[in-house]
């Protein structure tokens, strides 16, 4: 009887969780960024990790992905003399070129020019004078070297090294004037060259007083002026250097300000002439950076940009910059970096949290990017982001209303569903230790915030009785655990509980699990039972609503079970074996719950908890937060940028309520691809469209739809075995416009 009875359990979640795995939304850019180039205010390339190359004609509205055929190597940075020749600079020590604007990359041999068994680690800079003559620095910790190529790049010799015998010491730019005059500038004194010779020969600077790890970048203004900005540092009080040389880089003069108390850290410079320029970078943490100045580097102007990722790349084209930020994001701006605009681009960055309520879905990632699906998952679309401050925890109290709550202690409030938000709460001060505990919003007018501020350990409450209009803090504990994670539950207005992060006083762990019963104004311990002596109480990492009186709460490999508002919770033996890892994120709808492992395993129950089974498909799939839908089943969001449902999804999806208002058709993805690619597209009222593609010769190998669609968000499976390898044109026509997109088949 007992193996029937369990057969039929284990059929039962079957059911409820098909066995199938789908990608619900992916990152555009799929890879990590680290540099960008424009020849024009249209035309660029972007270069990441992983052999990643990303090329625009259009401002980065739409872009194509380039086959770089290093998928092994990072590639950092990226230079073009013209619209068809450039360079790209690898970690490993080598260079790629293209003669045709990126449709094909050679990459160069070193093993004749590099010293002997030498390996190479970081490459910091590259510049080209024009077609023939070009330079690159590169090599690893204690070891640098500048390379000289006066035939294009065909052929490489070693100029000058920089070796030390203890530390570390790097070059980290290198710029020329002419033929004849260039400078390269590091991260330490004494480390600054410049050369009269082109680049034969170098001599080094006076004057330059760095500190160590305060990596430079330089411009020339003219012939013989140049500008240096390097990296301040907040913990150490370091202020951001700022150095000017008027006689070619031989001698260097400080322009630090110390009254501008300025410790941020420059990563780029761009000036549109030998006033106006521009510098970018961050705080070390989610700040973006800007200064500005229009005398040439004598004086600058700070600010930031109200987006929650650093920069780490400029380049600019008269009054309009591009700039490159964590994360693959893409900014511009119009004005010489005075104000900036994010492009609506989906980026690998980390999920922070997600949530349904109907069909309705919100997820929101680390740098404040806020997706919407109004299909339970199947779609999802980038409708606005929230500004500075890291994202952390999102509450939906319908389909329209909610709450997110970012670092230092930072809250905003939306009733549009996203489209725009409303800061409700003023952030406090910047403190890398303000992060977020957890949010609850009870019903449309109670609510509750966990955070910490100042400190890892200083834990507040704040409580909205409006409907999160306005927050008032209800509880301080200075002497919270060492860290602040986990989650916050109410089951009413008044009680709720906090579980956290184990802590150690003198010799003795103690495990951080609170109640509540007056509204958080104070706070006890709330108690475990039935656990086995050997299981020792973790730190809890997030614990899900099942009802008013029952939640659920996971640790490291545990679950427990409170079915009396979390005054006591009991030890569950969930019987699953080789749970290798933590139990780092848990959802319940109804008596269907879903735990999400670290290492991607999930467990399953449909009984409230009392069993469970395990299936391994998400294994690689870097999952970090788990929803459930309307229907049952559980969506995923990833730690790079990817929505993952365990259900089966087939054929064309449409989105009925989508809110665009433009036609817009999304790249491939996967691209390049073999066999199989999906296209999207979006339309903002009832049209009358066309799907098609074409190979580069004009001809149409194939239509993918031709009728009529209701507003909405459509996406397209095509499948290209019949054809050859080849670059496709795939194109959307519609009453009012033409777009289309490059794809490319690898067979």
């Amino acid at each position: 009887m007992k193996k029937i009875i369990t057969f039929f359990f284990l059929f039962y979640l079957s059911v409820i969780y098909p066995q199938s795995w789908k990608v619900m939304t992916e990152p555009q850019i799929t890879g990590y960024l680290n540099d960008i180039y424009m020849v024009d205010d249209k035309e660029g390339w972007l270069v990441g990790n992983g052999g990643l190359i990303i090329h625009t004609t259009d401002g980065f509205q739409t872009f194509e992905v380039q086959v770089s055929n290093v998928p092994t190597k990072n590639l950092m940075k990226v230079f073009f003399v013209s619209k068809n020749e450039g360079w790209i600079g690898t970690d490993k020590g080598s260079l790629l070129k293209t003669i045709d604007g990126g449709k094909t990359w050679t990459e160069s041999d070193f093993s004749k020019v590099k010293p002997a068994n030498f390996g190479f680690s970081a490459f910091s800079s590259l510049y080209f004078v024009d077609k023939n003559l070009g330079f690159w620095v590169a090599g690893k910790s204690r070891n640098e070297f500048i390379f000289k190529t006066i035939d294009g790049g065909n052929s490489w010799s070693i100029k000058d090294s920089l070796i030390v015998t203890s530390g570390t010491s790097f070059w980290t730019d290198i710029r020329f004037y002419d033929s004849l005059k260039g400078v390269v500038v590091g991260d330490d004194k004494g480390v600054q060259k410049y050369t009269t010779n082109g680049g034969e020969s170098w001599i080094a600077g006076d004057g330059v007083v760095y500190s160590p790890f305060r990596n430079s970048t330089v411009r020339y203004l003219s012939e013989n002026e140049l500008v240096c900005l390097g990296e301040g540092n907040e913990f150490n009080q370091l202020l951001l250097p700022i150095f000017k040389s008027t006689n070619g880089g031989k001698n260097w003069v400080e322009k630090t300000n110390p009254a501008d108390k300025v410790y941020d850290r420059v990563k780029d410079i761009y000036f549109k002439d030998n006033l106006n320029g521009v510098a970018v970078g961050n705080n070390g943490f989610s700040k973006m950076f800007v200064y500005k100045t229009s005398d040439g580097g004598e004086t600058w102007q700070a600010s930031t940009a109200n987006f929650s990722a650093g920069f780490i790349a400029l380049e600019g084209y008269g009054n309009i910059v591009f700039a490159l930020g964590t994360n693959s994001h893409i900014f511009k701006s119009n004005n010489l970096g005075t104000t900036w605009t994010q492009l609506s681009i989906k980026s690998p960055a980390s999920f922070t949290d997600l949530a349904f309520v109907g069909k309705n879905g919100f997820a929101i990632n680390l740098n404040g990017d806020f997706y919407f699906s109004n299909n339970d998952g199947v779609h999802w679309q980038m409708i606005s982001t929230t500004g500075i401050w890291n994202a952390g925890a999102l509450n939906f109290v319908n389909e329209t209303t909610g709450i997110l709550l970012k670092e230092n202690r930072h809250i905003l409030k939306t009733t549009d569903r996203g489209i725009t938000w409303t800061t409700v709460a003023d952030p406090v001060k910047f403190s890398a230790q303000s992060k977020v505990g957890g949010l609850s919003m009870v019903n449309q007018n109670i609510g509750y915030a966990w955070l910490s501020q100042d400190v890892y350990a200083n834990y507040y409450i704040y409580k909205t009785i409006d409907g999160g209009a306005t927050w008032s803090q209800v509880y301080n504990d200075p002497a919270g655990a060492g860290y602040i994670s986990g989650n916050l539950i109410f089951f009413s207005a008044n009680q709720g509980i906090m579980a956290g992060p184990r802590f150690k006083v003198g010799n003795i762990f103690n495990y951080w699990l609170k109640v509540s019963t007056d509204g958080g104004t104070t706070w006890m311990d709330a108690t475990i039972v039935g656990k086995p002596p050997n299981v020792v109480v973790n730190s809890f990492n997030d614990a899900s609503l099942i009802d008013e009186n029952t939640a659920v709460a996971v640790s490291n490999k545990a679950i427990y079970k409170t079915i009396n508002k979390g005054l006591t919770w009991n030890y569950i033996n969930h019987g699953v074996t080789e749970t290798d890892s933590s139990f780092s994120s848990v959802a319940f709808q109804g008596q269907k719950g879903v735990i999400l492992l670290s290492s991607g395993d999930i467990l399953l129950t449909a009984d409230g908890g009392a069993t469970w089974i395990k299936n391994s498909d998400g294994r690689s799939k870097n999952l970090n937060n788990v929803a459930i839908n309307s229907l049952g089943n559980p969506v995923f969001t990833s730690s790079n940028g990817y929505i993952h449902s365990y259900e089966l999804i087939s054929g064309i999806e449409s989105c009925v309520d989508n809110i665009t208002s433009n036609y817009l058709l999304f790249q491939n993805y996967p691209n390049p691809f073999n066999p199989t690619t999906r296209i999207e597209f979006s339309i903002p009222f009832e049209s009358k469209i066309k799907l098609e593609v074409y190979d580069l010769l004009g001809q149409k190998v194939a239509t993918l739809f031709n009728g009529i669609k209701p507003a909405g968000q459509f996406k397209f499976d095509f499948v290209a075995a019949h054809l050859s390898t080849g670059i496709y044109i795939y194109r959307l026509t519609t009453p009012t416009q033409i777009l289309s997109r490059k794809m490319i088949f690898l067979k």
